[in-house]
């Protein structure tokens, strides 16, 4: 895409009062503890120039969706915006209602403002265009106290969500330096002459096949090399030799995928591990011509698996990696996710490295940002890559078309 068809920041004109989408959804601890705050870190500028700008500043996120375990309120998370910008960051522990209308009307310039949670707003995260959604609940009770709508959390852009897309038709509408800065740098690794191979990884199987089917549609990659529990998935459905009762496990788990799955895998674009890691008392390798003997769900890929893939992605000129090949929270069932990533940045590639869990990892390892790109986004980041939009930059397109002739 092409930054010219959008506003950028710069339109934004000092004192005026602005309400600002971001994405600081992040992994939480049992105990709901925030467990990563990069998101938190990349927003950073973006904040900044709206202080420095005497803006008035709203700010809009989610955690988690309702009725999951992650799902909660805001609160944590302004305290913690409050450290790293080291300025006083107000929660608000209201969305549409008195508590948040009151306190937008007495804000002053320079002050900064997280309402809760927006999946609070019942009709926030139901799927409808954008011109529909200019007419749900969060844009009808707050657009009238602002000048400006700024979106700034790219991975949260390709939901075409109320607080997303929303009040790009009411108001005039810009991209957020967060934003800017991954189309900026992803907007080379989309580009149609770049020859690319993405590996998946992961435990979501419903991701997984939304995102094959998306590259096998648009025809954007190389080869989809599979890791995570999805590879066990789809090479059981492929034809694995496995016990009879996990494959059985699968067929009833997985049921409304399978047939999806065996129309993917006859594209003949998916490579498959050639050995599982698996829990027999610790780590033991199994090669796939001995996968009989796997009693559970395999928690890495091995060795041999590593290798091809490495193998695999010298040909190409972008390396795509979202998701961990392993369970990386347990000792042992990291190597797989470690050794991918640390042979991946020695071929000497451009890797661009998609969702928080790789980077943690890559921080674990030592690895120099300078040697990969790393983007906020896992979903936002592939579906950009395949289509070279988002739902939310077709929404900002649209606000530019409406608002910079008046």
């Amino acid at each position: 895409m092409h930054l010219d068809d959008v506003f950028l920041m710069d339109i934004v004109k000092p004192g005026k009062k602005v309400i600002c989408r971001i994405d600081i959804n992040s992994p939480l601890s049992i105990d709901g503890e925030i467990l990563d705050v990069t998101r938190f870190r990349e927003h950073k500028d973006t904040i900044r120039y709206f202080i420095g700008n005497n803006n008035g500043l709203v700010l809009l996120a989610h955690q988690g969706r309702p009725g999951k375990k992650d799902f909660t309120s805001l609160n944590k998370h302004a305290e913690i915006l409050r450290e790293i910008l080291n300025y006083d960051v107000k929660f608000v522990p209201d969305v549409i209602g008195e508590r948040a209308i009151n306190a937008i009307k007495n804000m002053r310039p320079g002050d900064v403002i997280l309402l809760d949670n927006v999946r609070l707003v019942d009709d926030e995260y139901v799927v409808k265009s954008i011109e529909e959604h200019a007419k749900s609940k969060i844009v009808k009770y707050l657009h009238k106290f602002f000048d400006y709508f700024v979106l700034d959390g790219f991975s949260v852009a390709h939901r075409q969500h109320a607080s997303v897309v929303g009040f790009t038709t009411v108001l005039p509408s810009a991209m957020g330096k967060l934003m800017e800065k991954e189309i900026r740098g992803l907007s080379w690794v989309s580009a149609k002459d770049v020859a690319r191979v993405v590996i998946l990884g992961g435990a979501k199987v419903k991701d997984a096949v939304k995102y094959v089917d998306l590259f096998v549609k648009t025809k954007r990659v190389e080869k989809i090399m599979l890791t995570g529990l999805t590879a066990f998935i789809f090479h059981v459905v492929s034809g694995l030799n496995v016990p009879a009762r996990i494959k059985e496990e699968i067929a009833r788990d997985y049921e409304k995928y399978i047939s999806k799955i065996r129309e993917l895998i006859k594209t003949g674009l998916i490579e498959f591990p050639e050995d599982y890691a698996i829990d027999m008392d610790g780590r033991k390798e199994i090669h796939i011509n001995e996968s009989a003997k796997i009693k559970t769900a395999p928690k890495d890929i091995g060795q041999r698996t590593v290798e091809k893939y490495i193998n695999v992605s010298k040909d190409y000129d972008v390396i795509i990696m979202r998701g961990p090949a392993g369970l990386i929270e347990e000792e042992g069932f990291d190597i797989g996710t470690k050794k991918l990533l640390s042979n991946l940045i020695d071929v000497g590639k451009r890797i661009v490295v998609c969702g928080g869990h790789l980077i943690s990892v890559l921080k674990d390892l030592n690895i120099p940002e300078t040697k990969y790109y790393k983007s906020t986004a896992g979903g936002a980041a592939l579906e950009f890559i395949a289509n070279g939009t988002l739902p939310g930059i077709e929404a900002l397109k649209i606000s530019k078309k409406i608002f910079e002739k008046k």
